[in-house]
């Protein structure tokens, strides 16, 4: 979209893919310097709205959003492109879902997209802090154990290995993926037992370590901790919502010794910056002094 001056609504130039099949309707306006905007669509639904601001005067500007009928939009760009090579099809694009009689017998296969490996896949999600992704790894790991993806049974998943692993239990929750649900309660002695577990692992501590966000470089950890000081020397997650600021990682003290780390501040006064400020002196003290 481009966007105008303070108050305007914004054009929307295109969708990328373009065969959502979705109508929008917008409620955006341009304002500020901060993306605040939200595309609401239910799914396999044919409509979505999108509200809030974006930031004004940019010739071009992105908004992110989820794919309501993921199936079905890969049926219709597949459809689209075999007509574009000559094919004849005599039909419209339909998905398991939409077809009442589906069977998966009698089909051949065309071709076969491998994932990349887990560690990329979850070095994505920390660097960049993808929510569906985790929601996603969380359904695979019941259906693995379980034969069922679904969240419940990725949930079992983790509860069953926090139960048997030694952690301290007490007083934890886990409600999703992502750690957006409002029953989800965690405390920073968890997180960071949970942290030291991985890294007293011989099987996955260099691959842990490397899926955490360089200080000041990487991921949703470039614009913090950007003194010196931090450089090689601090590894984290991020994590924030509104009235939320928390880290967990690695840190090396002057010492020469690796620490497992949680700072988790919740309904905080004041900006979020003097936050981070205060969670970075902090740190700065801990490398100093341990």
């Amino acid at each position: 979209m481009k966007t105008g001056n303070r108050g305007t609504p914004p054009d929307i130039l295109r969708t990328e893919p373009d065969k959502t099949g979705l109508v929008i309707t917008s409620y955006l306006v341009s304002e500020g310097a901060t993306d605040r905007g939200y595309v609401w669509s239910a799914p396999y639904g044919k409509h979505a709205w999108i509200t809030g601001s974006v930031p004004e005067n940019r010739e071009e500007f992105i908004l992110k959003a989820s794919v309501p009928d993921p199936p079905m939009m890969l049926a219709t760009m597949v459809r689209e492109r075999l007509l574009s090579e000559g094919f004849e099809i005599s039909g419209e694009a339909v998905t398991a879902r939409t077809l009442s009689d589906f069977t998966d017998s009698g089909f051949t296969s065309l071709s076969v997209i491998s994932s990349p490996p887990l560690a990329e896949i979850v070095k994505v999600l920390n660097h960049e802090s993808i929510n569906l992704f985790a929601e996603h790894l969380v359904k695979q790991m019941g259906f693995e154990a379980t034969g069922l993806g679904t969240a419940e049974a990725g949930l079992t998943v983790i509860r069953n290995y926090i139960e048997t692993s030694g952690l301290p239990w007490p007083g934890i929750f886990i409600e999703d993926g992502s750690g957006v649900a409002p029953l989800n309660a965690l405390n920073s002695i968890f997180v960071a037992s949970l942290v030291r577990s991985m890294v007293n692992d011989p099987m996955f501590a260099a691959t842990f370590r490397d899926l955490l966000p360089k200080a000041g470089a990487e991921g949703t950890m470039k614009s913090y901790f950007r003194d010196p000081l931090f450089t090689g020397h601090l590894r984290a997650k991020t994590g924030s919502m509104t009235r939320v600021r928390s880290f967990a990682g690695l840190f090396t003290g002057n010492s020469g010794r690796e620490f497992a780390f949680c700072v988790m501040v919740n309904n905080y006064t004041g900006t979020p910056a003097t936050v981070i400020r205060h969670v970075e002196e902090l740190m700065q003290y801990l490398i100093i002094n341990y």
